[in-house]
């Protein structure tokens, strides 16, 4: 297993014994390490969390840490999205597509078309679906990042 530091979540990369495909494992930095102390002492010296003194935890953890954290957990959303697309193995070996086709995946379908029913034509037509779907969300979602990622 070989770890690499993108964007500050620490990749875990491994390769499963009988699989040749390359697998992540995301795992998000706890915010305590990555943030520096400084800035929960400068909002509450510039009197930016003074009053109500319930909801301060909350509010530090929303306008101090979150936006610090927020490029890694940006990272880990489009990885996780873009796998989400790709999901074939837990459908096929649990239930080949379910009844009535109701646990069938896009990339099942394409598996099934390609390798069961031997329509090439038909699975290389879905697999640039595929590909389409996929990059049009990872353009929307880096679109949007604009709103919610902050970057020092």
């Amino acid at each position: 297993m070989q770890k690499k530091r993108i964007c500050g979540a620490t990749v875990h990369e491994r390769q499963d014994r009988y699989d040749d495909r390359w697998r992540l494992d995301y795992r998000r930095p706890a915010s305590a390490e990555q943030n520096p102390l400084g800035h929960h002492d400068a909002a509450h010296g510039y009197g930016w969390a003074e009053g109500y003194q319930l909801a301060e935890p909350v509010r530090d953890r929303q306008h101090e840490q979150l936006p610090l954290v927020s490029p890694t957990t940006f990272f880990v959303v489009v990885l996780s999205t873009i796998a989400a697309f790709q999901v074939f193995d837990q459908t096929y070996v649990m239930t080949g597509g379910g009844p009535a086709y109701s646990t069938t995946t896009l990339a099942l379908f394409i598996y099934q078309n390609a390798f069961q029913w031997f329509h090439m034509g038909y699975a290389a037509a879905l697999s640039y679906v595929l590909v389409a779907v996929v990059a049009v969300v990872t353009l929307v979602q880096f679109r949007v990042q604009g709103r919610f990622v902050f970057y020092r």
